[in-house]
């Protein structure tokens, strides 16, 4: 019996050790008994003499399996101070840096909604203040009529899912936004203002890509092309949740007031508590349904698919660019003018940059 329990103590001390020391992406043989490493990356790229500590760091999370692949893109001052890549990755078109290929940035693609937003309000077309109804009537509906921009820019509109089913054939194509249009506008307490006021009636995508995207000269699609998708990298990389909230337990235990330090000091941890790794999966069922073939399944297979990756207005999460591009294109909120040329004046920079005070 005492065997039993001295092997019993060793698998539940070696695995405590494995969960709080080992790497994010290291294997337990490799934490343990070195083998079964990922393959060693060497980080690529510049820095100006001021980050050149920053390319250090870059390198140590690569080294110490806390990274597998990624790019890293600053600008300061109008200067490119840092532009550093690590990784490859295989591609239809075979091995390829991290640098050289494509790949969906999620969220990220908000930075160019809200640049495109904060153009029109520019450009008196739009005005933060303002309800979503005046521009958009029928957005009135479900009670949602006191909806300010500001609000909406500040997801404080209260929608945060659509109760509808919506068909590919509506949320994929340019043909049927009136169709969109009118069920984002019934639902009870997402945004299609930007075709509304635009004198040319283009979408946030036709916009952006109109008036930032090519008069900057980077890479950056709402959908994906077809035509690039040898060069897109699909890999999901899951990010091992229960590893990095054992890890992080100590540190939040430890630290008063308790709340307070999950709430700002261990956002993730706070994340995992109180069920946000979930949201991926509420919203793919919420959009498309139950008769959808990525209903109640891991929600890496939506994002895995062509139909998601041809979707055009999905604008808060559906675009597909490179580090350099967002770095380029967040510089607009910083100087406003670009070479020449004025995208954004210095007063609505300052208005869309003020924090938002919202009773929801």
């Amino acid at each position: 019996m005492w065997i039993r329990i001295a092997i019993s103590v060793c698998i539940v001390a070696t695995t405590i050790y494995i969960l709080q020391y080992g790497a994010t992406f290291h294997t337990p043989q490799c934490t343990l008994l070195g083998f079964n490493c990922p393959p060693s990356v060497v980080v690529d790229g510049f820095t100006t003499d001021k980050y050149r500590a920053l390319r250090e760091v870059y390198q140590e999370m690569f080294d110490q399996g806390e990274d597998l692949t990624s790019c890293f893109a600053v600008y300061e001052n109008a200067e490119l101070v840092v532009d550093l890549c690590g990784g490859n990755v295989t591609t239809a078109l075979g091995e390829k840096n991290f640098r050289d290929v494509v790949q969906n940035v999620f969220s990220s693609t908000k930075t160019l909604v809200k640049i495109t937003v904060a153009m029109l309000v520019d450009r008196g077309l739009l005005d933060y203040q303002e309800p979503v109804s005046k521009y958009w009537p029928e957005f009135a509906q479900g009670n949602k009529g006191h909806v300010t921009i500001s609000d909406l820019m500040g997801h404080a509109s209260g929608v945060s899912a659509i109760d509808q089913n919506i068909p590919w054939d509506v949320i994929g194509t340019d043909d049927k936004l009136d169709e969109l249009g009118r069920i984002l506008a019934r639902q009870k307490h997402n945004f299609e203002v930007v075709r509304r006021v635009d004198p040319k009636n283009r979408t946030i995508a036709q916009f952006a890509t109109d008036e930032i995207i090519q008069p900057l000269d980077v890479r950056f699609y709402f959908g994906l092309p077809e035509d690039l998708e040898p060069e897109l990298y699909t890999y999901f990389y899951d990010h091992p949740k229960i590893n990095m909230a054992l890890r992080i337990m100590p540190r939040v235990l430890f630290s008063l007031p308790f709340v307070e330090s999950l709430k700002e000091d261990q956002p993730f941890f706070w994340s995992v508590l109180t069920g946000d790794a979930f949201s991926t999966f509420i919203m793919v069922h919420k959009i498309f349904g139950k008769g959808s073939p990525f209903s109640y399944i891991n929600p890496t297979a939506f994002f895995h698919s062509k139909q998601y990756r041809r979707v055009q207005h999905l604008a808060g999460m559906n675009g597909f660019s490179q580090a350099i591009a967002i770095a380029k294109i967040g510089r607009i909120m910083t100087e406003g003018v670009i070479d020449g040329r004025v995208f954004l004046s210095k007063e609505t920079r300052e208005k869309a940059l003020t924090p938002l005070e919202s009773e929801y």
